[in-house]
C-alpha cells in the first residue's frame, strides 16, 4: 500500500539528508512533490520510533487504532457541549467512530480517517461566535488547522467550505448577528494565521510554489464528478 511507503519515506528522507517534501525516488526523472499526495507527514514523523522498531505495517496499525479512538473522543467533546447528558454525546461519538465512514476509511484511506482536530476546531469556532473566546483560542485554532493540514488537507478544505457557506447563509438571514460574528472571528484571525503558519507554512508554501507542483486540472472533468441526484440515487460505481 502506498501509505506504507509514505510512512517510511519521511524518516528515510530525514535520516539520509533528502528533502522530505520532494521524493526523487519515484516519478523519475522529475520526482514527486509529496504535498500533492495523501502522504500524512505528521503521522510518519510522530510515529517514527514505532516504524524504526517494528516497520511500516505496525505503524499503520497503530495509526488506524489511535485515529479511530481520537476521532471518537474529540467528537464526544464537541457534542458534549450541546447535550444535557453525556449519553447522547457518547452515542454520537460512537456512531462517528464505528459508523460507515470511519470503518470504510480504516481499510485503505488513513488520511481520510484522521479528522480528530476538526471537532476541536468547531468547539473553538463556536466559542468565538458565542463571544467567550480568548486570544489563546485563536492560537489553538491555528495549531489545530496546521495539524489537520498535515494529516488530511482535503478534510480541512471541506470543513472550511462548509463553515464559510453556513456563515454566508447566516449573514443573509441575520445580518446584525453576522456582523457581530465577523468581528469576533477577525479579532482571532491574526493569532490563528500565525500559529498555523508555524506548523504548516513551509509544507503549504512548497505545495503551491515548489517544484513538481500541479498546474491545471488534476482529474478529467468526467471523473470523480457528482450532481444533486447522486445524493439520493446511487451511481454506477455504488453497489
Amino acid at each position: 500500500m502506498k501509505f506504507m511507503e509514505f510512512i517510511g519515506w519521511f524518516p528515510f528522507a530525514v535520516m539520509h539528508g533528502h528533502n522530505p517534501l520532494m521524493n526523487d525516488y519515484v516519478n523519475l526523472p522529475s520526482g514527486s512533490n509529496m504535498m500533492w499526495d495523501t502522504t500524512v507527514p505528521l503521522v510518519s514523523l510522530l510515529l517514527w520510533p514505532i516504524t524504526a522498531l517494528g516497520g511500516a505495517i505496525l505503524t499503520w496499525n497503530v495509526a488506524i487504532t489511535c485515529g479511530l479512538a481520537l476521532d471518537g473522543w474529540c467528537t464526544y467533546l464537541w457534542l458534549r457541549r450541546r447535550t444535557s447528558s453525556a449519553w447522547p454525546a457518547l452515542a454520537g461519538a460512537l456512531f462517528v467512530e464505528l459508523g460507515p465512514y470511519a470503518t470504510t476509511r480504516a481499510h485503505s484511506h488513513l488520511n481520510l480517517l484522521l479528522f480528530f482536530p476538526l471537532p476541536l476546531l468547531l468547539i473553538l469556532l463556536e466559542r468565538s461566535l458565542e463571544g467567550i473566546s480568548k486570544r489563546r483560542d485563536g492560537i489553538a485554532a491555528g495549531l489545530l488547522a496546521g495539524v489537520q493540514l498535515l494529516l488530511c488537507e482535503e478534510l480541512l478544505a471541506i470543513v472550511a467550505v462548509a463553515v464559510t457557506a453556513t456563515l454566508a447563509l447566516g449573514a443573509i438571514m441575520y445580518r446584525r448577528w453576522a456582523a457581530v460574528c465577523i468581528r469576533r472571528l477577525i479579532s482571532l484571525a491574526p493569532a490563528a494565521v500565525a500559529s498555523a503558519g508555524i506548523v504548516a507554512g513551509v509544507p503549504l508554501f512548497y505545495q503551491f510554489f515548489g517544484p513538481g507542483r500541479i498546474i491545471g486540472p488534476i482529474q478529467p472533468p468526467g471523473v470523480y464528478a457528482t450532481d444533486v441526484t447522486n445524493l439520493l440515487v446511487p451511481g454506477h460505481i455504488q453497489p
